[in-house]
């Protein structure tokens, strides 16, 4: 994350749901040292990242060699970021102003062309999700070696 001070503002709010909070560039490094250490160690190795803005910065696509992409609703996003946001409940303003227009704006998924692009259901309960992105990896492991 940015320091606090240079956090942009959007209307009253900090706005911390944009690529402009992250260091994305210290972060595209450390994806692409993590990723050649692991590759190094264990064929085959991961490395995972999370997060909307990921896909902001060509330096941390490029990285990449598959993406999962969550697909879920708006409103089944919002219930998921209430449920295990505290802040989000005192402030709901913040997520109708900022997070909303963020994940419109930054939400989308790319398709590059060196990536697989593994869709996973996330109205699925917490389980049978990670047990589909378990799945996904494995299968493409398996056909990668």
């Amino acid at each position: 994350m940015q320091d606090n001070e240079l956090i942009e503002v959007t209307g009253k709010w900090k706005n911390w749901d944009i690529p402009s909070s992250f260091k994305l560039v210290d972060l595209a490094k450390a994806v692409g040292e993590a990723s050649q250490k692991a590759s190094a160690s264990r064929p085959g190795g991961l490395v995972l990242v999370e997060g909307i803005v990921l896909f902001s910065h060509p330096d941390l696509v490029s990285h990449y060699n598959a993406i999962i992409a969550l697909e879920i609703p708006e409103s089944k996003f919002k219930e998921r970021r209430f449920q295990r946001d505290t802040w989000i409940q005192k402030n709901v303003e913040y997520f109708e102003d900022v997070v909303l227009p963020a994940h419109h704006e930054h939400g989308t998924i790319p398709t590059p062309e060196h990536c697989r692009i593994m869709r996973v259901d996330a109205t699925l309960p917490m389980d049978h999700m990670h047990q589909s992105v378990f799945d996904q990896l494995e299968a493409w492991r398996s056909s990668s070696s």
